[in-house]
């Protein structure tokens, strides 16, 4: 389950599904490595004061690739603060980047490229050397006191997923980081624990730096729940409750969003169905035809709220709601009264999309009892051609079932 787990988020980093602007979960498919934006400063080469061990130079542009062939104009020669070009040392085989716990960096943008080429560096597969150059200096970056440089080097380990080094190499840097003071920081560090060998304790860790956080918005409980095999419960779902509870409609709202796909506790289901009331008119409950449709189990309040929702004339309702009254995702208790208020409704439903949805509840959880009233629907010269097959189809389906 925690595989599937990953291949939806690959859809949902695709499981933040909508933009960081919006406020919504997107999985770790869409993570980009985010370096900052504050405007480029003057470039200057810090040490570390920490550890008196040279620290990799951020603000340096960015190392030109390992190569046998001379180095280009660009790269033999820099400006002057006059204008005058004045040559530099041509660039050298790269050397291992020292052990260094803090640097600040220069301009973002620099700082992006440097990120880019360790990146590089690690993702090729033709020089080993090179490769653990690029980890170590990345192990550096993830280290640094600059929360700008720190958050582009946790972003990154997403692009680096597939390749075959320690994974747990990286672990207790990126746990480090997940109370840091800087929110960019804790934020992807969260992200950045989908890519490291876990050990128990490690969501525990977690849950404590969310908590602390709690009113900055529920990603951290996305990821705790991921590296929960999709299940809210315990210390996970009373977290969950208290984000759901929140007046901020956005905020309830994204709360509600990270349970998609998710197997939730009672506690937790009503939790959603009471943000729902709460929120389903302001602007930002758009989203709650999906969510709804999205959780498991589907316990009796959500069929009723389901139900609630299918007597508006919407097309979309039944398309984003009929994956929670399927058989698989229905708690068994709840079936009767699913089938129940989809005979109830059949007569009265707005569209013909509804319909057919309530038949198919009542075909795959009715029983013999629910046959006869399926079949006076199927006989009713009233209804739609196409409407009245499937209720005698229905019939038919449950009548093998005996």
């Amino acid at each position: 389950m925690f595989l599937g787990a990953l291949v939806a988020t690959n859809a949902a980093w695709a499981a933040y599904t909508l933009t960081r602007d919006s406020g919504a979960i997107r999985s770790p498919e869409g993570s980009d490595v985010l370096v900052g934006r504050e405007a480029p400063r003057p470039a200057e080469s810090r040490s570390s004061t920490d550890s008196g061990l040279r620290a990799p130079d951020l603000a340096a542009p960015p190392r030109a690739p390992a190569s046998d062939s001379a180095p280009s104009p660009s790269a033999s020669t820099r400006p002057t603060a006059g204008g005058a070009v004045r040559p530099v040392a041509a660039p050298q085989a790269r050397a291992p980047v020292e052990a260094a716990t803090g640097t600040t960096p220069g301009a973002a943008n620099d700082i992006a490229k440097r990120l880019q080429g360790w990146k590089e560096d690690v993702l090729q597969i033709e020089d080993a050397k090179r490769r653990e150059e690029g980890l170590d200096a990345i192990e550096v970056a993830l280290r640094s006191t600059d929360p700008t440089t720190a958050a582009g080097a946790l972003r990154s380990l997403y692009d680096l997923r597939d390749v075959p080094y320690d994974k747990s190499r990286f672990r207790n840097a990126v746990l480090s980081r997940l109370d840091d003071p800087d929110a960019r920081v804790r934020e992807a560090a969260t992200f950045a624990l989908m890519q490291v060998k876990h050990e128990d304790g490690d969501v525990d860790r977690l849950l404590d730096a969310v908590e602390a956080h709690l009113a900055e918005g529920s990603r951290g409980l996305v990821v705790a729940a991921w590296l929960s095999k999709n299940r809210v419960e315990g210390r996970l779902a009373d977290l969950f409750v208290r984000a759901l509870g929140v007046e901020d409609a956005r905020g309830a709202v994204d709360a509600a969003n990270a349970l998609c796909s998710m197997w939730v506790t009672s506690e937790v289901e009503d939790a959603t169905l009471a943000a729902w009331r709460r929120t389903k008119d302001d602007p930002a409950g758009g989203l709650w035809n999906h969510i709804l449709g999205q959780i498991s189990p589907t316990r009796d309040s959500r069929v009723r709220v389901i139900f609630e929702i299918l007597k508006a004339d919407r097309t979309d309702a039944p398309q984003l709601l009929g994956r929670a009254l399927e058989s698989q995702s229905l708690d068994p208790y709840a079936r009767p009264l699913a089938v129940r208020l989809a005979l109830e409704g059949l007569p009265k439903a707005p569209n013909s999309m509804i319909r057919t949805l309530l038949i198919k509840v009542v075909r795959d959880n009715g029983t013999l009892t629910d046959v006869p009233t399926l079949r006076a629907f199927a006989a009713n010269s009233m209804v739609g051609e196409d409407v009245r097959r499937a209720a005698a189809e229905a019939a038919d389906a449950i009548e093998r079932r005996r």
